[in-house]
């Protein structure tokens, strides 16, 4: 197991670190295949550890880009062209199958602010189908998700809905 993060000194780019011991991490290094100068951000490693979704501007706005994990390398980073638009896209949260992502974007509809799209695709290898805005799970305030349960039925995101910015849980029958 590892741990990756946004370290933001100096600039924003994604750092890996190892285990130790189990409350200790060390080595941490950034991740030299995934660093362009921009910003690399919101790094979500998938539960089996293989593939890195995480956001990038290296296009001018917010992108989700993917990379694939062989030990401690990361192969150099893919966009996501499907859930590409001109409004930010982030927070992706992939399910621990591959074939359902959870993420924010600004783009327009009637909530306004960041809300949460889900999209799905038939393999991992296969692109992802057109996003869904999650109406029930996003407000008019800015919303992003942050983890999914294995079984699919606890979307934990967070929100400033309440004026704070805070961790929410949506849950749904199996």
């Amino acid at each position: 197991s590892v741990l990756v993060f946004r370290h933001n000194i100096p600039g924003d780019a994604l750092w890996l670190a190892t285990p130790s011991s189990p409350t200790t991490f060390t080595g941490a290094a950034v991740i030299a295949s995934l660093d362009t100068g921009s910003v690399e951000a919101q790094p979500y490693l998938q539960p089996s550890g293989n593939e890195l979704y995480f956001q990038s501007t290296r296009t001018g706005s917010g992108d989700i880009y993917r990379s694939t994990r062989m030990g401690n390398t990361f192969s150099a980073p893919a966009l996501v062209t499907e859930l590409q638009t001109p409004s930010i896209e982030g927070d992706p949260v992939i399910s621990e199958d591959g074939l359902t992502i959870y993420f924010r974007s600004d783009r327009a509809s009637a909530l306004g602010g960041f809300n949460i799209y889900e999209a799905n695709r038939a393999t991992p290898a296969s692109a992802f189908g057109t996003p869904v805005l999650l109406d029930a799970v996003s407000s008019s305030s800015d919303d992003g998700p942050s983890f999914l349960s294995p079984d699919h039925c606890r979307l934990y995101l967070s929100s400033d809905r309440a004026g704070t910015n805070d961790i929410y849980v949506a849950t749904r029958g199996t």
